[in-house]
């Protein structure tokens, strides 16, 4: 057993999926022969980005409000450890914001799933790791080619594509930051629907039963 640390939590998976994340990381660097001790340190240092980039959420909402504009449906698209701020914010979206967008893997969405682009069609794609930001970058470009909208997540503002920019951080703890755009879309779209962002109509806070 090893605990987490999260605290009390009101709504869905957000103190939580942060630190089993940040637990799984230092584990893997444990078993991998790494040094733990400078995963805490990159980790601390992440911790206090985040808490910058918290300190204005209005403002991120806002902007991601504005950036996606009117759109018909929305794609959540990544690559490697990217998968989870990928995965974890369509689910997020789902239960908190009543909101059914799907979350996939860039290279999937290339094998098929590229022919639902079209006027209305919108992704939010995760720059994630520098080896294949590159993929996913001209993927971003053949959705804009085809009339699609496209959010590219980075730490650095891409000069072609409407950039949401994270904290600069080390690329360890990278998948930490990458879901707090999530959670911030969540309100975002909550307050679109005029529904309390969060709030469970169906299920509960454990699930209890199969």
């Amino acid at each position: 057993c090893i605990p987490i640390h999260a605290g009390e939590e009101a709504t869905v998976s957000t103190k939580t999926y942060t630190n089993m994340l940040a637990t799984n990381l230092l584990a893997a660097i444990q078993l991998s022969g790494g040094h733990v001790d400078a995963g805490i340190r990159e980790m601390r240092a992440t911790a206090d980005a985040m808490e910058s980039y918290l300190a204005h959420w209005e403002n991120h909402v806002q902007e991601l409000d504005s950036m996606l504009g009117d759109f018909k449906q929305l794609y959540i698209m990544g690559r490697g450890s990217s998968m989870g701020a990928v995965w974890n914010g369509s689910l997020n979206n789902k239960e908190a914001a009543k909101c059914s967008f799907e979350g996939v893997h860039a290279a999937e969405f290339r094998h098929g799933p590229l022919e639902v682009v079209a006027e209305g069609f919108a992704a939010i794609i995760f720059a994630g790791s520098i080896q294949t930001s590159g993929l996913n970058r001209a993927l971003a470009h053949d959705i804009l080619s085809h009339n699609g909208k496209v959010i590219w997540v980075d730490s650095t503002p891409d000069a072609e594509i409407p950039t949401h920019l994270l904290p600069v951080i080390s690329e360890l703890t990278l998948p930490l930051v990458e879901i707090l755009p999530m959670q911030m879309l969540t309100l975002a779209m909550a307050q679109r629907k005029g529904v309390e962002a969060g709030k469970f109509r169906y299920v509960s806070k454990v699930t209890a039963r199969e």
